[in-house]
């Protein structure tokens, strides 16, 4: 009981030094920061989300306006920090004494998204592969099918998807801590339809330059997560389990496929069972704390790095056992997370960093500077709330085979927004 007071002690006040510390922050831009892009990694998705088709140009044109950069920096942030199907088995196997053999618990097969304090059993592996598809379509709740941006580009249609294929192995070290691995492959694609761009002319002059549809993708290996987790305390009817998440670096963040620095979060996680004549109702409970490295998709402006936000997370929910005969598990889920210091605000209306192909002329251009070669630009930093709601099920056909489905739903519109997200996967336990 001392352990599980000190814990959650430390979670609130990690919960709220995190929060004080979300202020606003003035900026120096220079040209050779946003070389960056022009110079190194000018192929790369979080390079070419600022342009878009522009580098087709003779005379490219980087446009930064507020709302291409609220993506960008959204993009990299949300998608280094997407929820990833918890490693949580669907059975928990216990040592029988009576019968002097390991038993599966048929009662439930566990939580979609989240977690259980159960763990699998001592010496039991599970393998499981789940597919999650992301279709952003809003920005803080403004569309991004329609006008999205009109400072000096026109964006009438902006498609972002992930397409998130994960393999996770849980072993079972002992029969009250087990060890996961999560191997995530990713696909991230952006397009634009019809859009009216800003170019530079010869004589540094803007033109409007009508920009083709473009679509660019990139898929790769993202960054691999461990997990360890304990069952601290378990008693007839539920337990509370300890855990720890690891994320690893391996992911290339200039393609959205990592975040680009070392995560680490502790978490807590409470979980129950209790029998209403045939129907079996296990809730469940947790939160956690995640401090992050320094990246580059955690800077203020593309091509300038900082550090990634802190996330506090939680979820509850519920597992509904409808039959042992069917064999067949109902979840419902509400999952949040309040990422600090992720949403920005910025004081000029947009920045444009032109890029003379012919003589490598570059220079630096804001509506409230009058210098070409520097402009202060002013980031002013918020927290940022996403809460969704998720229903489920898992089925278990035969022996320790179990398939998933799943569908979240956002209940807020703040952020870089998918309406819906499905799941489907599959899983054996030996």
């Amino acid at each position: 009981m001392l352990r599980s007071q000190l814990l959650v002690q430390l979670l609130l006040t990690a919960f709220f030094v995190a929060n004080a510390n979300a202020g606003g922050k003035t900026f120096q831009v220079t040209p050779q920061q946003l070389q960056f892009c022009f110079q190194e990694y000018p192929e790369s998705l979080y390079c070419q989300m600022p342009t878009f088709g522009l580098e087709q140009l003779p005379y490219l044109a980087a446009l930064e306006t507020p709302n291409i950069l609220g993506v960008t920096n959204l993009l990299g942030i949300e998608t280094a920090t997407l929820p990833m199907p918890s490693p949580a088995v669907g059975f928990s196997f216990n040592f029988d004494r009576t019968l002097g053999v390991m038993t599966r618990s048929l009662e439930s097969f566990g939580p979609i998204l989240s977690d259980r304090a159960e763990t699998i059993g001592a010496r039991k592996i599970a393998i499981g592969f789940t597919y999650q598809h992301f279709g952003f379509d809003s920005l803080n709740g403004r569309p991004l099918s329609h006008d999205f941006d009109t400072q000096l580009a026109i964006i009438n249609s902006l498609h972002l998807k992930v397409d998130e294929f994960v393999t996770f192995i849980s072993w079972g070290v002992t029969r009250r801590i087990d060890l996961s691995v999560v191997f995530p492959v990713r696909t991230v694609s952006m397009g634009i339809t019809n859009s009216v761009g800003v170019g530079l002319s010869p004589t540094n002059f803007f033109v409007p330059v009508l920009t083709p549809n473009v679509s660019k993708s990139s898929t790769g290996l993202s960054d691999i997560a461990l997990r360890f987790k304990s069952t601290l305390w378990k008693g007839e009817h539920g337990g509370v389990g300890l855990g720890l998440d690891v994320r690893t670096p391996v992911g290339d963040p200039l393609e959205f496929q990592g975040a680009g620095a070392v995560g680490v979060k502790p978490f807590v996680v409470g979980s129950w069972g209790y029998h209403f004549r045939r129907v079996f109702v296990g809730p469940h409970v947790s939160t956690g704390f995640e401090w992050n490295g320094s990246s580059i998709l955690g800077g203020p402006l593309v091509g300038v790095p900082g550090r990634l936000p802190r996330r506090w997370v939680y979820s509850v929910g519920s597992e509904v056992g409808l039959s042992k005969r069917t064999r067949t598990t109902v979840t419902l889920d509400l999952t949040g997370q309040r990422l600090f210091s992720a949403l920005r605000t910025y004081s000029n209306v947009y920045l444009l960093a032109g890029h003379n192909q012919a003589n490598g002329a570059s220079a630096i251009f804001s509506s409230s500077c009058a210098s070409l070669t520097s402009c202060p630009v002013s980031v002013t930093t918020h927290p940022l709330n996403l809460i969704d709601g998720s229903i489920g099920g898992k089925v278990n056909p035969w022996g320790n085979l179990l398939f998933t489905g799943n569908l979240s739903f956002r209940l807020n519109r703040s952020g870089l927004r998918a309406r819906l997200v499905p799941l489907v996967g599959v899983s054996y336990t030996f």
